[in-house]
């Protein structure tokens, strides 16, 4: 498939860079979640992190199919309070499915490449249900149910793991 020098060259390089930042950070989310002791909005950030692997992947496949150079800039990951850390995930997603994926699928729609024109919409949707995840979990973080004290002395990771097993979903 031949792409190089088109705008959708470029949409697919800005595509796969922000992707992989997602699955970093969603990473970094996660582990400042099981940090505050909310395990189960970190599963949520850790499932996302995972989905945005298979993102990461396919844009990985069309990128070395092309031979198009892969040089995307990486912002750090910054990770605050897990509340900050859900406006944050659901504000990027937002962006992703209600702005930069439709106009990435309309610009290959116009450049005669359907294929990446289905692949970015797919984006879209895929991004619009982190996005709604997001703010269902935000909803509810002032429902106890995700919220328990943990003692500093028991914030290790084996720990709020067999925590985590014990609670019922």
């Amino acid at each position: 498939m031949k792409i190089t020098n088109t705008e959708i060259n470029r949409n697919l390089l800005i595509s796969f860079g922000a992707e992989s930042q997602a699955q970093s950070r969603y990473n970094c989310f996660a582990k400042r979640a099981i940090q505050e002791g909310y395990c189960q909005i970190a599963d949520a950030f850790k499932h996302a992190a995972d989905q945005e692997a298979i993102h990461l992947r396919c844009l990985f496949d069309i990128l070395c199919d092309s031979r198009v150079p892969i040089i995307p800039a990486y912002r750090p990951c910054r990770s605050g309070a897990t509340r900050d850390n859900l406006v944050a995930a659901a504000v990027e997603e937002n962006y992703f499915n209600s702005q930069m994926y439709p106009e990435f699928a309309d610009i290959a729609d116009l450049e005669g490449l359907p294929g990446i024109a289905d692949l970015f919409r797919s984006l879209a949707v895929a991004e619009y249900r982190h996005e709604e995840t997001f703010l269902e979990l935000l909803e509810e973080m002032t429902d106890s149910f995700y919220s328990f004290t943990v003692p500093t002395a028991f914030r290790s990771t084996a720990f709020l793991t067999a925590l985590r097993a014990t609670r019922v979903t």
